[in-house]
């Protein structure tokens, strides 16, 4: 401490002395104090002043305490040879004393230092070793000793793990490592060399390695599993990679034993170590056979790693190939047993394997399809191991085959698809387009598919056809494997515009071709589409097109009978000169061997088509089995179009349940280059029907369990040329028990439909199981089943054009329509009519009559009927308007006999004389109608019977009532007891009004004059012609607070609620306290708050003498309270008394006990001196 203090001491002293020293320093002195004080003044700069004072700080105080005295007079000789070198302050002699520091700092053992220092006096003394080199190994040894970085620049730093080195130096620089792990430091990633050691040579820049383990841990791999040993190797340390030969490698995850080969390693941009390429690793030998590499799979290739992908590889003449196995049960001798074969052969110059997947580039794939195959000749393979899934994917790559179809040898067609994807413990393939479209899109072309136009499209701007060109080119050189610089030269085409053109050619399937040995082989297709050009021989023009919405597939193989079913096919053109298309069900088809497909939907061949399931095309014998034909539909000619076309209309019938098959044209003609104009034929192998049970036709009344026509088989040719006249199936008609079955021919009718006429024998048929005869006609067609002629059935007879007949009725409009009467057993009266409706049920022996636009003529022409009749084997009834005379009734059942009707429930209405309005309503009544003692009566469906009198103004409710058609009048009567009007309501008499109320029909007012004027009578009568009801038997009438009292207890109502005048009438008022009698009254009713009378009334006199009173007025004032008014003249000699006579008015109130006087009165006596004069008077006296 004491010795630090005198060092810092000094040289404070020695920089405050020397601050303004400004000498440039040409050589240092030999003397170790000197030389820190020519050093400090030689490192001055005014911008890193403190820098300074802190560097020399420092290296005074290592100087003085860890650099020995032998050291320090080397130090000044090699600075002076930086001087030499015009080295200057910063950065050199700035970096050179802080590697002296450095070392000195170290743990190295001095011979490091000494080492070193010869290598920097070497490079002081080369010429040709430039400062920025000098200066560039200063800073790399500082980089060691402080970090034991070995290099670094701006992009790659490479640094060992400790510090097992010894500087050296033998006529160059050389740093020897001892027992390290190296390590590269570049893009944000590194490599590793572990347990290694090595020469590093700083001014070559370059490593000198030996021995070491390279390890996959940063592509995520398990250092046990997998690794590297180095032997010797080489690097350049100014990258980030290396090389290393004979590296002996160990992948315990697919080899056994260890492989011998070469590693590359570098370090470059990852985004996850399962994206790393390096480090990689190339085996020397290029063939391994790894059995069970996975489940079921085996491996014979080349291997190399990178990164973390292991990679099986080949070369162009030798690729590596996997063999995917799968059991298949196989039965020999009747007994089963389960066989691994081998299913699907994968060949590719490169496979990557994953932890999770194999991927192959431009890998040729065959799948086994027992002696077939189906097969591409360069696709991504990928292999998913988790889920053991095998994914075939066609890209766009134009360096690769991967646009070239599959070519299926077993279907014969080639298979146009983005994406097989299979589940190798699955029994199927799926066959589809890559994830992320909406609609996937899959083509199957027969192999024996030609185009002209895609054949003259292919020539495009070649002088010459490239096939003719390969027939040429095969004839001449009498040779069909070739390369492409052989047919460039012969096409005289350029190497790049010949690949090119072969691997168009090879998508065609005109030639195999490898891209990556560019030789091609001549394909069999090639001379069958020449030939095909010129006709020479027969094709075809089938494809499958598919289109369907994700997630379905286009199709899926089956791996049980390799059965092909393909989806989202809409329909397939199976022969365009012979029309005929399929539409197959929910566009799936099932493709098998040989083009051989099932499908069901619909077949269209020229006129005809089919429509069913279970339908089998047979390429061979270019012909489609029907298995199961639902319905054929045929079209026929119609009119010509606007353009001079013909046009096409549906026949309205389908035959049904037809078996058979459409030859489509010449097995050797499935081109359809010749014309064969008696192609396509159908034939029929069993019995068909054609059912009329379609809604459209009557409704879907005729059922086809039981009515039907039942076609004969037959054999139709010349679909395509089908004329009416040609049209016609013999067969037996089922009608479903309308008439026998019987034979006939099935022809095209008016309507467009299937159907016939027919004429029955001359003694008719029975119909509807003999309920009824028919004679004349019969008709089908979608019009339904008719006739024209007679029907008879029970007493009746029916004749018309147009007979619908149903399997369980028979309707028409008929021309004439005939009951005929009967008095005996069930009574029917006569029935006539020219224009009803029939509506016949046989089974439930009812035949409905509807009149039209006449009435039904009964009874000898006594009565109509508008409306509907029933006639049954028990009983003839009606409903409707029925016209008597100028009666009407209506009602929903009328029960007839012979010479009467009765309805439990009718409206009954009579007409006015002049029959233009109606006098008499009555409704909800009972009635008997008979035409011997032409009379109708009448009784109520309830307690009562409402009836109304509109030309009166005046309802009633009557217990009965008798109609006299021909006196014209209606008599009512009811004993007993109906209803009143109380408060202005209508009410039901109670028990105890009964013995208040009369006996009697209520007849009440509804002119709105008189305030629903009331009364009850007995008996009435009603003259029609006259419109006069005669009631009887009144007993009274409340009018206003009166009583009135008919004479002779009759109340005449005339039009418009007039009531005659009464005579002889008793009026009582007020109706509470009865006080006022008056009678002889002669009284007129306006209404229930209105009337006016005369009438006598009757005083007594104290002695009891009457007198009697004439009013001549009695009426009703305005608060509803009945008056009377009247004059007694002198002549009448009236007196109240003995004593007094009165002359004068009198009045009458109805509420007040007493009349009220005013006039005169005399004093009657018998004294002469006395006059009797008339006196003033006016008092009220009680009568």
């Amino acid at each position: 401490m004491k010795l630090f203090k005198i060092i810092l001491s000094f040289v404070i002293f020695y920089t405050i002395s020397f601050n303004n020293y400004a000498q440039k320093i040409k050589k240092f002195t030999p003397d170790t104090a000197t030389y820190l004080e020519e050093l400090e003044n030689f490192m001055q700069k005014n911008d890193k002043k403190k820098e300074v004072e802190e560097l020399i700080e420092k290296f005074t105080v290592i100087w003085y305490t860890k650099i020995p005295e032998n050291r320090r007079a080397n130090i000044i000789k090699t600075s002076n040879l930086f001087l030499k070198k015009r080295a200057r302050n910063f950065p050199e002699f700035n970096n050179y004393l802080n590697c002296i520091m450095a070392f000195a700092n170290s743990s190295l053992d001095t011979s490091n230092y000494s080492e070193w220092d010869k290598g920097i006096v070497f490079m002081l003394n080369e010429n040709k070793i430039y400062l920025s080199k000098i200066n560039a190994y200063l800073n790399s040894t500082l980089s060691l000793l402080s970090n034991n970085v070995i290099y670094q620049s701006s992009s790659t730093k490479w640094k060992a793990s400790n510090n097992n080195y010894l500087f050296k130096f033998d006529k160059t620089i050389e740093i020897e490592f001892n027992d390290i792990d190296l390590t590269c430091y570049a893009s944000k990633d590194s490599l590793n060399i572990f347990k290694t050691q090595g020469i590093y040579y700083p001014l070559q820049n370059k490593w000198h390695g030996k021995n070491g383990i390279v390890t996959w841990q940063r592509t995520g791999l398990n250092v046990d599993s997998v690794h590297a040993t180095l032997k010797k190797y080489i690097i350049s340390m100014k990258t980030s990679k290396y090389v290393a030969d004979s590296v002996v490698f160990i992948n315990k995850n697919y080899f056994a034993s260890p492989l011998l080969g070469r590693l590359e390693d570098k370090v470059t941009v990852i985004t996850s170590p399962k994206k790393s390429k390096y480090p990689r690793f190339d085996s020397y030998t290029k063939r391994f056979k790894i059995d069970n590499i996975f489940e079921n799979i085996n491996y014979i290739g080349g291997f190399s790693m990178q990164g973390s992908k292991f990679v099986g590889s080949g070369t162009k003449d030798q690729k590596a190939n996997l063999f995917i196995y799968r059991d298949v049960k196989v039965v020999k001798d009747s007994v089963s047993h389960i066989e691994n074969v081998l299913f699907l052969k994968a060949a590719s110059q490169f496979f990557v394997f994953r932890e999770n997947r194999i991927t192959g580039l431009n890998t040729s794939v065959s799948l086994q399809l027992d002696t077939d195959s189906i097969y591409h000749p360069g696709l991504l393979f990928r292999y998913y191991i988790d889920k053991r899934e095998v994914n075939l994917i066609r890209n766009n790559d134009p360096a690769t085959m991967a646009r070239s179809p599959y070519f299926d040898t077993f279907h014969k067609v080639d298979i146009d698809c983005e994406l097989m994807s299979w589940k190798i413990d699955d029994q199927k393939i799926d066959i589809t387009m890559l994830k992320g479209s909406n609609y996937h899109k899959a083509k199957f072309e027969s192999a024996n598919y030609f185009s002209a136009d895609r054949y003259q499209k292919l020539q495009a701007m070649n002088r010459i056809h490239p096939y003719v060109a390969l027939r040429r080119f095969a004839k001449k050189y009498d040779k069909e494997e070739f390369t492409a610089e052989e047919f460039a030269d012969f096409m005289r085409l350029s190497l790049p515009q010949i690949r090119k053109l072969l691997i168009e050619l090879s998508f065609a399937g005109i030639i195999d071709y490898d891209v990556d040995t560019q030789i091609a082989r001549i394909k069999q297709r090639l001379y069958d589409y020449l030939d095909a050009v010129v006709g020479d021989i027969d094709y075809d023009i089938i494809d499958f097109n598919s289109e369907t919405k994700a997630p379905l597939s286009n199709a899926t193989l089956s791996l049980i009978n390799f059965d092909l079913n393909i989806y989202g096919v809409p329909q397939i053109l199976v022969s365009d000169s012979q029309n005929v298309i399929f539409y197959p069900k929910q566009s799936k088809i099932t493709l098998k061997r040989n083009r051989y497909f099932d499908f069901s939907g619909v077949v269209t061949a020229g006129f005809f088509t089919y429509y069913g399931q279970n339908f089998t095309f047979n390429y061979d014998k270019f012909k489609v089995e029907l298995n199961k034909v639902d319905s054929l539909r045929i079209k026929v000619k119609d009119e010509m179009d606007d353009w001079g076309r013909m046009k096409l209309k549906n026949v309205q019938s389908v035959i049904e349940n037809v078996t058979g098959d459409i030859l489509i044209d010449s097995t050797n003609n499935k081109s359809g280059n010749k014309h064969y104009p008696k192609y396509p034929i159908f034939t029929s192998k069993d019995t068909s029907y054609v059912y009329y049970d379609k809604k459209s036709i009557q409704k879907g009344k005729y059922k086809r369990d039981n009515f039907y026509f039942k076609v004969d088989p037959y054999t139709i040719d010349s679909l395509n040329n089908f004329s009416i006249e040609g049209m016609g199936y013999d067969g037996t008609f089922y009608s479903g028990g309308i008439f026998p079955e019987f034979r006939e021919k099935l022809v095209l009718q008016a309507d467009n439909s299937l159907g016939f006429t027919h004429s029955t024998p001359e003694e008719g048929f029975a119909i509807f199981k003999s309920k009824g005869k028919y004679f004349n006609e019969i008709s089908l067609s979608n019009h339904g089943l008719r006739g024209g002629g007679t029907i008879n059935y029970l007493t009746s007879t029916t004749t018309s054009e147009d007979f619908l007949f149903y399997p369980d009725s028979m309707n028409t409009k008929s021309q004439t329509f005939n009951i005929k009467k009967q008095i005996s057993g069930v009574k029917y009266p006569t029935v006539n009519s020219d224009s009803a409706y029939i509506h016949w049920e046989p089974y439930n022996d009812i035949l409905y009559a509807t009149s039209k636009e006449k009435p039904f003529v009964m009874f000898d022409n006594q009565t109509d009927l508008e409306g509907e009749l029933e006639y049954k084997p028990t009983e003839l009834t009606g409903k409707g308007k029925m016209n008597i005379k100028n009666a009407v009734l209506h009602s929903n059942l009328y029960s007839y006999k012979d010479e009467s009707f009765n309805s439990n429930t009718v409206r009954f209405d009579v007409r006015t004389a002049d029959l233009k309005d109606f006098s008499f309503n009555s409704n909800e009544v009972e009635a008997h109608i008979d035409f011997v003692s032409r009379t109708g009566k009448f009784i109520p469906n309830n307690e009562i019977a409402f009836v109304k009198f509109p030309q009166n103004q005046f309802v009633s409710h009557v217990d009965r009532f008798l109609w006299s058609m021909d006196k014209q009048k209606i008599d009512m009567e009811t004993d007993i007891h109906m209803q009143v009007i109380e408060r202005g309501q209508l009410r039901t008499v109670t028990v105890e009004q009964e013995t208040q109320t009369p006996i009697g029909s209520l007849f009440l007012s509804i002119n709105p004059k008189q305030d629903s004027l009331n009364f009850i009578a007995p008996t009435s009568n009603f003259d029609l012609k006259k419109n006069i009801i005669f009631t009887h038997d009144v007993k009274y009438v409340n009018v206003a607070d009166a009583t009135i009292l008919p004479g002779d207890g009759d109340v005449t109502i005339q039009k418009e609620a007039k009531i005659k005048t009464l005579y002889n009438a008793h009026i009582i008022a007020n109706n509470t306290s009865k006080y006022h009698n008056f009678y002889n009254s002669v009284v007129n009713i306006f209404g229930r708050k209105k009337y006016n009378a005369s009438g006598d009334y009757d005083y007594l006199e104290e002695n009891g003498r009457k007198h009697v009173i004439n009013f001549d007025l009695i009426a009703v004032d305005t608060s509803g309270q009945t008056f009377a008014t009247g004059k007694i003249k002198q002549i009448q000699d009236f007196s109240f008394s003995s004593a007094f006579l009165y002359k004068g008015a009198v009045k009458l109130y109805a509420n007040n006990k007493l009349l009220a006087f005013d006039g005169s009165v005399k004093i009657t006596h018998n004294c002469k001196q006395i006059d009797k004069n008339w006196v003033k008077f006016a008092a009220e006296i009680n009568p």
